[in-house]
């Protein structure tokens, strides 16, 4: 009997230490996936991450291998066709252009032409149109096909360094115009018809997104981030003022967003509900710049800055 009890403790003992050894080689949240660079987009299918590197833009896989350098002009982040194919970014060589690149490099095309200094752009829900803006003088709205056709003005003197935003249903964009603290947010047809002001007097609206129906708009000012009708009422401040926010993206299905706030002493990656409650920290210190999601909505890849060195990373998401 002595024998078995004998036995028994010392394969519960065994069991103990495998149980503790396996606790203790569990892999860390945050994994590396590039150790210099910025600005990260995950592609439609999930499988690969563009991002920027001394004004260069590359390409690797999702868990961070198969680096490879597409294009060597890039400024601004690359943004992903909906079919994954292709990128649109901001380059500049010997001027400022909109450019398309296809996802393995080839056919990079200037589609904005002899536009001057065209700077943030986004693409439709259907891939079918571009909108951007540019820097020529007080700045203007305009709006073409994705292959660089059919390009004409949509408003004038807008005074915008934003991106403009399309709705769900592609009928109208978001845009916001002025600049320091004196700043308005707009809807237009993409025609440039029907213009209305969003009636929020009490934010400076820094970025601004559609909700994913399309019937609410959250905003990042003042060091928060709200969410407010599109009629202007209902406006709610999420963050509550807790400590300085900005960088919002919301989740592939709207119920989360995740941003960067300033709290305790640092810059960190937090996630909250769309409605602003369950505010959790996933990683810090990091940059306030480049956060994307991942189209299953499990991982964000994130930008950390830190004693002058810089990556990309990616962390889960509890679901």
């Amino acid at each position: 009997m002595k024998r078995i009890d004998v036995a028994l403790f010392v394969c519960l003992l065994l069991a103990s230490q495998i149980s503790c050894k396996e606790e203790e080689v569990d892999p860390p949240d945050e994994t590396l996936l590039a150790e210099a660079g910025f600005s990260p987009a995950w592609s439609p299918d999930g499988k690969e991450i563009a991002y920027i590197y001394e004004e260069s833009l590359y390409l690797m896989n999702s868990d961070g291998s198969n680096k490879r350098e597409l294009a060597t002009d890039i400024m601004y982040p690359a943004i992903w066709s909906p079919s994954g194919d292709y990128m649109l970014y901001t380059g500049f060589s010997t001027r400022w252009e909109l450019l398309r690149i296809d996802a393995n490099g080839d056919n990079k095309t200037n589609l904005s032409g002899d536009t001057t200094m065209p700077n943030h752009a986004s693409l439709s829900p259907d891939g079918q149109q571009i909108a951007f803006t540019t820097w020529d003088g007080d700045g203007t709205l305009s709006v073409m096909n994705a292959d660089g056709t059919n390009l004409h003005t949509v408003i004038t003197n807008v005074n915008t360094h934003q991106t403009p935003r399309w709705s769900p249903d592609m009928n109208r964009l978001l845009f916001t115009t002025g600049f320091d603290y004196d700043r308005d947010m707009y809807f237009i047809n993409s025609d440039g018809s029907n213009l209305i002001r969003l009636p929020i007097d009490s934010v400076y609206e820094d970025d601004v997104q559609f909700s994913i129906d399309g019937t609410k708009v959250f905003i990042s000012g003042n060091g928060d981030i709200f969410s407010v009708n599109c009629d202007g009422s209902g406006i709610i401040n999420l963050t509550g003022g807790q400590g300085s926010n900005s960088n919002f993206q919301l989740s592939p299905d709207g119920t989360k967003v995740a941003f960067t706030t300033y709290r305790d002493g640092e810059e960190a990656l937090y996630i909250m509900a769309s409605d602003g409650s369950g505010q959790q920290r996933l990683a810090g210190p990091v940059s306030s710049s480049g956060i994307s999601w991942s189209p299953d909505g499990k991982e964000i890849a994130f930008y950390f800055y830190q004693n002058n060195k810089d990556g990309i990373y990616s962390i889960r998401v509890a679901q």
